[in-house]
Protein backbone atom coordinates (compact mmCIF):
# COMPACT_ATOMS: atom_id res chain seq x y z
CA UNK A 1 0.00 0.00 0.00
CA UNK A 2 2.89 2.43 0.63
CA UNK A 3 4.09 2.22 -2.93
CA UNK A 4 1.14 2.34 -3.86
CA UNK A 5 0.00 5.55 -1.94
CA UNK A 6 2.93 7.54 -3.07
CA UNK A 7 2.12 6.96 -6.84
CA UNK A 8 -1.17 8.11 -6.26
CA UNK A 9 0.22 10.96 -4.64
CA UNK A 10 2.39 11.62 -8.06
CA UNK A 11 -0.73 10.99 -9.81
CA UNK A 12 -2.17 14.35 -7.62
CA UNK A 13 0.18 16.44 -9.10
CA UNK A 14 -0.20 15.67 -13.09
CA UNK A 15 -3.73 14.88 -12.41
CA UNK A 16 -5.31 17.00 -9.51
CA UNK A 17 -9.15 17.03 -10.69
CA UNK A 18 -9.66 13.62 -11.63
CA UNK A 19 -12.55 11.67 -9.44
CA UNK A 20 -10.89 8.47 -9.23
CA UNK A 21 -7.61 9.28 -7.62
CA UNK A 22 -8.94 10.70 -4.08
CA UNK A 23 -11.28 7.08 -3.23
CA UNK A 24 -8.52 5.06 -3.90
CA UNK A 25 -6.02 7.14 -1.91
CA UNK A 26 -8.33 6.74 1.24
CA UNK A 27 -9.41 3.17 0.18
CA UNK A 28 -5.41 2.47 0.28
CA UNK A 29 -5.30 4.69 3.36
CA UNK A 30 -7.21 2.29 5.75
CA UNK A 31 -5.47 -0.70 4.36
CA UNK A 32 -1.85 1.39 5.00
CA UNK A 33 -3.28 2.77 8.80
CA UNK A 34 -5.07 0.00 9.81
CA UNK A 35 -4.54 -1.46 13.78
CA UNK A 36 -2.02 1.68 13.53
CA UNK A 37 -2.44 5.83 15.56
CA UNK A 38 -3.13 6.60 12.11
CA UNK A 39 -6.57 4.93 11.61
CA UNK A 40 -9.78 6.30 11.30
CA UNK A 41 -10.79 4.72 14.78
CA UNK A 42 -7.72 6.13 16.42
CA UNK A 43 -7.75 9.27 15.12
CA UNK A 44 -11.53 9.51 16.62
CA UNK A 45 -10.86 8.07 19.65
CA UNK A 46 -8.07 10.57 19.88
CA UNK A 47 -10.48 13.35 19.32
CA UNK A 48 -12.74 11.91 21.99
CA UNK A 49 -9.73 12.09 24.53
CA UNK A 50 -8.24 15.32 23.76
CA UNK A 51 -12.10 16.75 23.22
CA UNK A 52 -11.46 18.28 20.29
CA UNK A 53 -13.18 19.18 16.99
CA UNK A 54 -10.71 17.12 14.61
CA UNK A 55 -7.27 15.22 15.06
CA UNK A 56 -4.44 17.00 15.10
CA UNK A 57 -2.66 15.09 11.48
CA UNK A 58 -0.31 16.43 9.21
CA UNK A 59 -1.95 14.22 5.80
CA UNK A 60 -5.42 15.78 4.94
CA UNK A 61 -6.27 12.12 4.04
CA UNK A 62 -6.89 11.59 7.79
CA UNK A 63 -9.89 13.81 8.11
CA UNK A 64 -11.53 11.38 6.01
CA UNK A 65 -10.58 8.22 7.40
CA UNK A 66 -11.71 9.83 10.80
CA UNK A 67 -15.08 11.23 9.48
CA UNK A 68 -15.76 7.38 7.76
CA UNK A 69 -14.79 5.81 11.09
CA UNK A 70 -17.39 8.01 13.12
CA UNK A 71 -20.23 7.72 10.69
CA UNK A 72 -19.95 3.88 11.78
CA UNK A 73 -20.70 4.96 15.26
CA UNK A 74 -23.97 5.51 17.31
CA UNK A 75 -22.75 8.47 19.35
CA UNK A 76 -24.62 11.57 18.56
CA UNK A 77 -20.64 13.50 19.30
CA UNK A 78 -18.94 10.80 16.63
CA UNK A 79 -21.22 12.52 14.16
CA UNK A 80 -20.26 16.41 15.11
CA UNK A 81 -16.89 14.66 14.49
CA UNK A 82 -17.53 13.62 11.49
CA UNK A 83 -19.24 16.91 10.54
CA UNK A 84 -16.24 18.78 11.43
CA UNK A 85 -13.74 16.45 10.19
CA UNK A 86 -15.42 16.51 6.51
CA UNK A 87 -15.73 19.78 6.51
CA UNK A 88 -11.44 20.21 7.22
CA UNK A 89 -11.32 17.65 4.01
CA UNK A 90 -13.27 20.03 1.68
CA UNK A 91 -11.08 22.85 2.67
CA UNK A 92 -8.40 20.22 1.76
CA UNK A 93 -9.82 19.15 -1.33
CA UNK A 94 -12.31 21.49 -2.49
CA UNK A 95 -13.50 20.34 -5.49
CA UNK A 96 -14.15 16.43 -4.57
CA UNK A 97 -17.30 14.69 -4.10
CA UNK A 98 -16.18 12.39 -0.94
CA UNK A 99 -15.79 15.00 1.36
CA UNK A 100 -18.86 16.48 0.60
CA UNK A 101 -20.67 13.22 0.79
CA UNK A 102 -19.24 12.46 4.19
CA UNK A 103 -20.64 16.43 5.51
CA UNK A 104 -23.85 15.44 3.85
CA UNK A 105 -24.27 12.34 5.89
CA UNK A 106 -22.62 13.44 8.83
CA UNK A 107 -25.72 16.14 9.12
CA UNK A 108 -28.45 13.75 8.22
CA UNK A 109 -26.80 11.47 10.84
CA UNK A 110 -27.45 14.37 13.31
CA UNK A 111 -30.99 15.10 12.30
CA UNK A 112 -29.74 18.57 11.00
CA UNK A 113 -32.12 18.35 7.99
CA UNK A 114 -32.31 21.98 7.29
CA UNK A 115 -28.45 22.26 7.49
CA UNK A 116 -28.07 20.02 5.38
CA UNK A 117 -30.84 20.62 2.03
CA UNK A 118 -28.71 24.19 2.51
CA UNK A 119 -25.59 22.05 2.22
CA UNK A 120 -27.07 19.82 -0.69
CA UNK A 121 -27.65 22.99 -2.47
CA UNK A 122 -24.07 24.44 -1.90
CA UNK A 123 -22.32 21.35 -3.34
CA UNK A 124 -23.82 20.94 -6.22
CA UNK A 125 -22.86 24.40 -7.27
CA UNK A 126 -19.35 23.53 -5.65
CA UNK A 127 -18.42 19.97 -7.42
CA UNK A 128 -19.68 18.42 -10.25
CA UNK A 129 -21.81 15.40 -8.71
CA UNK A 130 -21.44 12.08 -9.03
CA UNK A 131 -24.32 9.97 -8.12
CA UNK A 132 -23.81 9.16 -5.04
CA UNK A 133 -23.54 12.93 -3.68
CA UNK A 134 -26.69 13.39 -5.97
CA UNK A 135 -28.55 10.78 -3.98
CA UNK A 136 -27.74 11.98 -0.45
CA UNK A 137 -28.43 15.95 -1.58
CA UNK A 138 -31.91 14.37 -2.66
CA UNK A 139 -32.65 12.43 0.52
CA UNK A 140 -31.19 15.43 2.31
CA UNK A 141 -33.19 17.84 0.57
CA UNK A 142 -36.68 15.18 1.05
CA UNK A 143 -35.89 15.07 4.67
CA UNK A 144 -36.19 18.30 5.19
CA UNK A 145 -39.50 18.92 3.34
CA UNK A 146 -37.64 21.09 0.73
CA UNK A 147 -39.33 21.07 -3.21
CA UNK A 148 -37.02 19.44 -6.01
CA UNK A 149 -37.60 21.51 -8.31
CA UNK A 150 -34.95 23.91 -8.26
CA UNK A 151 -32.24 21.87 -6.74
CA UNK A 152 -33.00 19.43 -10.56
CA UNK A 153 -33.11 22.48 -12.47
CA UNK A 154 -28.88 23.39 -10.74
CA UNK A 155 -27.88 19.63 -11.20
CA UNK A 156 -28.81 18.28 -14.24
CA UNK A 157 -26.11 20.69 -16.14
CA UNK A 158 -23.67 19.79 -14.01
CA UNK A 159 -24.24 15.90 -13.99
CA UNK A 160 -23.85 13.15 -16.71
CA UNK A 161 -27.02 10.94 -17.36
CA UNK A 162 -27.75 10.36 -13.68
CA UNK A 163 -30.03 7.55 -12.80
CA UNK A 164 -31.66 10.01 -9.53
CA UNK A 165 -32.04 12.84 -10.96
CA UNK A 166 -33.36 11.30 -13.81
CA UNK A 167 -36.39 9.54 -11.87
CA UNK A 168 -37.05 12.94 -10.37
CA UNK A 169 -37.66 14.59 -13.78
CA UNK A 170 -40.53 11.80 -14.36
CA UNK A 171 -41.57 12.45 -10.47
CA UNK A 172 -42.23 16.53 -11.03
CA UNK A 173 -43.44 15.74 -14.45
CA UNK A 174 -46.35 13.87 -13.15
CA UNK A 175 -46.91 16.71 -11.20
CA UNK A 176 -47.14 19.14 -13.04
CA UNK A 177 -47.84 17.63 -16.50
CA UNK A 178 -48.46 13.80 -16.10
CA UNK A 179 -49.13 13.15 -19.91
CA UNK A 180 -45.29 14.29 -21.20
CA UNK A 181 -43.66 12.31 -17.82
CA UNK A 182 -43.20 9.53 -20.27
CA UNK A 183 -40.63 11.57 -22.42
CA UNK A 184 -38.25 11.20 -19.45
CA UNK A 185 -38.39 7.71 -18.55
CA UNK A 186 -35.36 5.77 -19.95
CA UNK A 187 -33.98 2.58 -20.62
CA UNK A 188 -32.50 2.19 -17.65
CA UNK A 189 -35.73 2.64 -15.59
CA UNK A 190 -37.87 0.31 -17.87
CA UNK A 191 -34.81 -2.97 -17.68
CA UNK A 192 -35.66 -5.95 -16.11
CA UNK A 193 -32.69 -5.51 -13.51
CA UNK A 194 -34.24 -1.48 -12.87
CA UNK A 195 -35.03 -0.83 -8.95
CA UNK A 196 -38.68 -1.82 -8.15
CA UNK A 197 -39.12 2.15 -7.31
CA UNK A 198 -37.95 2.96 -11.07
CA UNK A 199 -40.13 0.48 -12.52
CA UNK A 200 -42.78 1.60 -10.34
CA UNK A 201 -42.73 5.52 -11.70
CA UNK A 202 -41.96 4.47 -15.48
CA UNK A 203 -45.12 2.63 -15.28
CA UNK A 204 -47.05 5.20 -13.47
CA UNK A 205 -45.70 7.80 -16.66
CA UNK A 206 -46.75 5.14 -18.93
CA UNK A 207 -50.26 4.99 -17.47
CA UNK A 208 -50.49 8.59 -17.19
CA UNK A 209 -49.71 8.93 -21.08
CA UNK A 210 -52.80 5.99 -21.64
CA UNK A 211 -49.73 3.59 -22.73
CA UNK A 212 -51.54 1.04 -19.82
CA UNK A 213 -50.44 -2.14 -21.56
CA UNK A 214 -46.84 -0.79 -21.64
CA UNK A 215 -47.15 0.15 -18.02
CA UNK A 216 -48.86 -3.24 -17.13
CA UNK A 217 -45.66 -5.17 -18.24
CA UNK A 218 -43.38 -3.61 -15.34
CA UNK A 219 -46.15 -4.17 -12.62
Amino acid sequence: PAAALAALRDAVEVSPDDPRILPLRVELSKEHYANTGESGISLLNRCVENRSAVPDIEDPIGFLLCADAALGQPATLAARIAMNCARAAIGAFPRANLPRQLELRALIAQERYQEAATTADLTIRAVLPDEETLRLAIQAKRLADQPLRTFVRLALPRSQESPALQQELVRLALEDAPTTAVEFVTPQMTAADAALSARMLAARAFAAAGRVPAALELL
